[in-house]
């Protein structure tokens, strides 16, 4: 299976703390270890990614927001990659028409 990596694209699998970012797509920007600090100036209790996308969301003050990042484990990412342009001939074999 493939691994996470960051500016890389991956589906959100699972979130105990916001389950309606389950479904999403993020792109991966950074992964922080625990203690490092958050874009809203908390700490990481544990590893996490940062992502961002369109619409996600978490919690400030017990309010769920919409925000421009969230924060995901690893076991609830599932990484995207997409897939090869046909016209990029990057092999031997050339397209023939």
């Amino acid at each position: 299976m493939s691994e996470l990596q960051v500016g890389g694209l991956a589906l959100v699998i699972g979130c105990t703390s916001n389950p309606i970012d389950v479904g999403k797509i993020v792109q991966l920007d950074s992964f922080l270890e625990e203690g490092d600090e958050t874009p809203d100036g908390g700490f990481t209790k544990r590893a996490l990614w940062l992502a961002t996308g369109d619409v996600l969301h978490r919690m400030v003050d017990g309010y769920l927001v919409t925000s421009k990042y969230g924060l995901y484990q690893t076991k609830n990412l599932i990484p995207i990659r997409p897939e090869q342009d046909p016209l990029d001939v990057t092999h031997k074999e050339e397209l023939h028409a």
